[in-house]
């Protein structure tokens, strides 16, 4: 039994770790990128345009479905920010800092191996998977990936 609790010691350790780096890392990028990068500069104005309440807009260069957009908007309404750049880039970290809970229940689902015992202490492949470049930038920015 100590493996497992062992395991999960680990798992929220290295949760803890990954939330800390990803934190300050989104924060330091908002000092420095400070205009929408990439793919930002047509997902900041939609989901502004639906802060402003124009639901009836769309921009047809967007390809992906609105799930990130309406999702800004529940963050908006329950912590009272603004639709600005560094607001919005919330959304997707706080994306990116529930992912290890999902893949925690994904890979123990696919190795057919019991969850941790707490809900709270995600599995440590998950976070190291969480980790993975592309999905860590991309937690980043304002775009849908994550």
């Amino acid at each position: 039994m100590s493996g497992l609790s062992d395991q999960s010691q680990l798992g929220a350790t290295g949760f803890v770790i990954f939330s800390a780096l990803s934190i300050v890392t989104l924060k330091e990028l908002n000092t420095v990128v400070t205009e929408p990068y990439m793919d930002e500069p047509f997902h900041v104005p939609q989901v502004q345009a639906y802060c402003d309440g124009h639901w009836d807009h769309w921009d047809p260069k967007i390809t992906t479905p609105p799930g990130l957009y309406i999702v800004s908007i529940l963050v908006k309404s329950v912590f009272m920010v603004k639709c600005r750049l560094a607001t919005l880039r919330l959304t997707p970290m706080l994306a990116l800092l529930l992912l290890p809970f999902a893949l925690t229940r994904l890979t123990c689902f696919h190795r057919r191996v019991r969850l941790p015992p707490s809900p709270f202490a995600p599995a440590f492949d998950a976070v190291v998977l969480s980790a993975f470049p592309v999905a860590w930038f991309f937690g980043m920015l304002y775009y849908t990936d994550v």
